[in-house]
């Protein structure tokens, strides 16, 4: 899930919107982030379900704006998904690609 990554980003004034399909890792990693003063927007769901990834990201746009950052990281299975990341961006953002969760930096 990229917790470390997540979390530098979240200390470093981002909002940052994490997608993992287990719930108790999203907690832990708000409940982390909250402790450093750092917001994390929890997005449980299986990224491989290409309609809800989008439905997701783009509350997740309306509510906290574009996206500057993409960090991605998935199973080899889901590549679609990232065009689906790609396309609801909209816009130039630096993104790093790896491959199994994401972490998605607002500035």
């Amino acid at each position: 899930m990229l917790q470390k990554v997540s979390q530098f980003l979240a200390a470093h004034d981002n909002t940052v919107s994490v997608i993992s399909r287990t719930k108790s890792d999203l907690k832990a990693l708000k409940r982390e982030a909250g402790e450093s003063g750092g917001k994390i927007n929890p997005l449980a769901l299986d990224y491989r379900d290409q309609k809800k990834l989008k439905k997701q990201l783009e509350g997740a746009i309306a509510d906290h704006g574009g996206i500057t950052l993409v960090v991605n990281w998935m199973h080899s299975d889901a590549i679609e998904s990232s065009a689906v990341i790609a396309r609801s961006t909209q816009q130039d953002v630096s993104l790093l690609s790896i491959f199994s969760g994401f972490a998605f930096g607002y500035g």
